[in-house]
């Protein structure tokens, strides 16, 4: 029994030092060159492009199974400019086999030198791509085999999805050696050039975390990646990542955490930090244009962040984000579940920021007429898609400590945002600006296709004059500003909304000055009302105690039956419309006369010819001229007065009595007068 036990070792010993024996000599003996052809017909049919081994062509079994070529390619289709579409310097690889009986895969090497893949899109958009793949009939013996052993593996992946389909892997070195990418794009002319693309990683295992550098250079910029990621093996619970990106010595970008059940549930949970960087820089280097040339050239020139980012394929959370944008910063909060629909609530917060660093230097604006309707028509054609909005839910709050836009400031702005199903509640807003407040609402409805906008604000004193001079750069009005209006409109764009825009309001100023016109000098005085009375080199004011508005809008028309102005010398009273829709103006100012300013420490008496105003034209360039007619009746009632009346009246010495005359009768004659009085005085 020994000696049969020492006789079946000593056979099996022998079979296999044959076996091994065979698997070294056989490739030796064997010409692999001579199947070149036959591998180069199969692996084209199989591909539907052209494969050509230019190079050698080796094989060996033991004690590594291995196989290496040089100087492949793959051509390309017909209609693309590059010859090949994938071109290899060298490729080897070696295994062992005996290993694979038992799924298990051993790699010695595997080693691709100076692989180059030219990527194309011709001016039909099709890409070379495309092309890969043979294109089989739907009734062939190929198709239905493959049908049918698709049947199959999809049963057997039912029951085995979880699974991997081997035990182990390791692989002692892969390397990508100076390779290329290029992408040429006919549509656009863009191009896209990544070379000396190298990569390296040992020992690669799928049960601990594996080591690898990657590095390229696209379009002429170094980009790295070095780290490690990993365990790859099923049943790890979780997977780790700590990479490091590096790109043209601008980005530098760290990734740190774990996926947990990378099979199943895909829980992620990392922390991201990105270095100060240069967005202007980046964005000059990769060539895409800012969307803004910024006034100051400092801005978008240094931004960081950091967050931690968890969550799953469905649900995203982000905590302690912390944003340093030149010298502004922002610390902020969201969660978004299903994408598909989503749920966003966020939390965001700035100490300050300048808006009006990150605006573009204004320009002298193109007012040809043909133009601006043209664009207002292209616009109003354009159809906005509210579908998307219709299925956000949303809850958020922002809060920014002070704001910096068009020279004027606001402080403490707090909005909430709240809404779903195409209804949208952005209650309350409010903020601070220049000692007073501002308490807003708005409600914007999107449920059917044409949105209806629903805006609430109540102004609280706030000081006119620094606000517009600081906003606006003009010194028009002074004086203590509140106000409270409605509005309503319907619309997307702003054509529609003028014509449907509605509400009222009520406007108050208090305790100020009008700048730039001196009513009491024009109602006192018809010279200087019309430009004949000599200039003060002294800027003129109308001081006023309250000036009141109330209004009323209706698609598009503003209307105002008595905004008055309370002043130390007059009374004024305006009323008119505006017409939103056609930019147009007709407003009636007219001035009431009062007689003395007792209790303000003036008791002289005082006379003069009341001047009402006509305001019309277009808002562009409204017309100013007096109301002869109104100046006629409210002055000396329904009759004309004599020139020597008139004379006494710019003298200040009142008037005689008047005889009653048709104004149709002795209009003309008072105008001529008048005129004609005046340059025989001088």
């Amino acid at each position: 029994m020994k000696k049969f036990i020492k006789w079946i070792v000593i056979c099996s010993g022998i079979f296999f030092i044959l076996i091994a024996i065979s698997l070294i000599v056989i490739p030796k003996f064997v010409n692999v060159e001579k199947y070149k052809p036959y591998i180069e017909n199969k692996v084209s049919d199989a591909i539907g492009l052209p494969l050509k081994l230019n190079g050698n062509l080796n094989l060996s079994l033991f004690p590594w199974a291995g196989i290496s070529f040089t100087d492949l390619s793959i051509g390309n289709a017909p209609g693309f400019k590059e010859k090949n579409l994938l071109t290899i310097k060298s490729f080897k690889v070696k295994m062992k086999l005996l290993p694979l009986l038992s799924k298990k895969v051993e790699v010695k090497e595997f080693v691709v030198e100076e692989p180059r893949l030219f990527l194309e899109k011709n001016k039909n958009g099709k890409g070379n791509w495309e092309s890969i793949g043979k294109k089989k009939g739907k009734n062939s013996p190929d198709k239905i085999l493959s049908n049918e052993k698709n049947k199959s593996n999809e049963k057997k992946s039912e029951s085995n999805k979880d699974e991997l389909p081997i035990k182990s892997l390791f692989v002692k070195k892969i390397a990508i050696k100076n390779g290329s990418v290029q992408f040429n794009d006919d549509t656009n002319g863009d191009k896209k050039d990544i070379s000396d693309l190298s990569f390296n990683t040992d020992n690669v295992s799928l049960d601990k975390p594996v080591d690898f550098d990657l590095s390229a250079k696209i379009n002429g910029y170094l980009m790295s990646i070095k780290g490690k990621a990993g365990p790859f093996f099923k049943q790890t619970q979780n997977f780790s990542l700590d990479l490091n990106i590096k790109f043209a010595k601008l980005i530098n970008m760290d990734i740190k955490g774990k996926i947990s059940d990378p099979l199943k549930k895909k829980l992620f949970d990392l922390k991201l930090s990105v270095s100060p960087f240069s967005p202007k820089k980046l964005m000059k280097l990769t060539g895409v244009p800012l969307p803004i040339k910024t006034s100051d050239p400092s801005a978008l020139t240094s931004v960081d962040f950091n967050a931690g980012i968890k969550g799953d394929p469905e649900n995203i959370s982000v905590s302690k984000g912390v944003i340093n944008m030149d010298k502004s910063k922002i610390d902020f909060s969201a969660d978004i579940k299903k994408f598909s629909k989503p749920d966003i609530a966020f939390n965001f917060n700035m100490d300050h920021i300048d808006i009006d660093k990150y605006l573009p230097t204004p320009e002298k604006t193109d007012t040809n007429k043909s133009d601006e309707k043209t664009e207002q028509k292209n616009n109003t054609e354009k159809k906005i898609d509210y579908a998307p909005l219709r299925k956000l839910v949303v809850n958020g709050k922002i809060n920014i400590g002070k704001i910096k836009v068009h020279g004027g400031t606001i402080e403490k702005l707090y909005v909430k945002i709240s809404g779903k199903n195409g209804i949208f509640n952005i209650k309350p807003v409010s903020f601070n600006m220049y000692d007073g407040s501002v308490l807003s609402d708005l409600k914007l409805n999107v449920v059917k296709n044409t949105p209806k906008t629903f805006v609430n604000f109540k102004v609280d004193k706030i000081q006119a004059g620094p606000m517009l001079n600081d906003f606006m750069k003009k010194n028009v009005i002074e004086g203590t500003f509140k106000s409270v209006v409605s509005l309503n409109m319907t619309g997307d764009d702003a054509e529609k909304i003028k014509k449907n825009l509605n509400g009222n309001g009520d406007i108050v100023f208090t305790d100020g000055a009008i700048v730039g016109v001196d009513i009491p000098g024009m109602v006192h005085n018809l010279k200087a009302s019309f430009g004949l009375a000599k200039k003060n080199r002294k800027k003129p004011r109308t001081d006023f105690s309250e000036i009141h508005s109330p209004f009323t809008i209706k698609n598009g028309v503003f209307d105002t039956s008595g905004t008055t102005m309370v002043s130390p010398v007059v009374r004024v009273k305006i009323t008119g419309k505006a017409d939103l829709n056609k930019e147009k103006l007709n407003f009636r100012v007219e001035p009431k006369f009062v007689a003395t300013l007792k209790g303000q420490g003036d008791t002289k008496k005082r006379s003069g010819i009341m001047v009402p105003i006509l305001v019309k034209g277009n808002f562009d360039s409204p017309k100013f001229k007096p109301d002869y007619k109104g100046m006629i009746e409210a002055n000396f009632g329904k009759s004309l007065p004599k020139k020597e009346d008139l004379k006494k009246l710019f003298k200040g010495k009142g008037s005689s009595s008047i005889k009653p005359e048709s104004i149709k009768k002795r209009a003309g004659g008072f105008i001529n007068n008048f005129l004609s009085g005046s340059k025989k005085k001088k």
